[in-house]
């Protein structure tokens, strides 16, 4: 099933990043000081982080986990954070609309 997905995965992530990117530069002053944006953006970090950690560790070594029968802590802890922090994606992404435009002001 993994194997069959990392295609539709890949697509996925580049047009939602491609439309992404579209959407900043319509209002870029606004989105770059906007608290909920910068979280977002920094969430985006620790989903690559988390991918160079467990990738080889857990995504590459998922027969030899099959054949052992259930997940080892490690691949439960993966699981975890990769819902954590796409959870928090999402929920930054709602937020972002919904913080007032305060033009000169420059906060975080």
């Amino acid at each position: 099933m993994i194997d069959g997905l990392r295609l539709p995965k890949r697509i996925g992530l580049l047009v939602a990043a491609t439309f992404g990117l579209l959407l900043f530069c319509c209002k870029a002053e606004q989105y770059y000081y906007n608290v909920y944006f910068r979280t977002k953006l920094l969430l985006f970090a620790l989903v690559g982080l988390h991918a160079l950690v467990f990738r080889s560790r857990v995504y590459n070594r998922l027969a030899e986990m099959m054949a052992a029968g259930s997940p080892n802590l490690q691949a439960r802890l993966a699981a975890f954070l990769s819902l954590l922090l796409w959870a928090g994606i999402l929920t930054a992404g709602r937020a972002i609309g919904y913080v007032p435009v305060r033009r000169g002001l420059h906060f975080l």
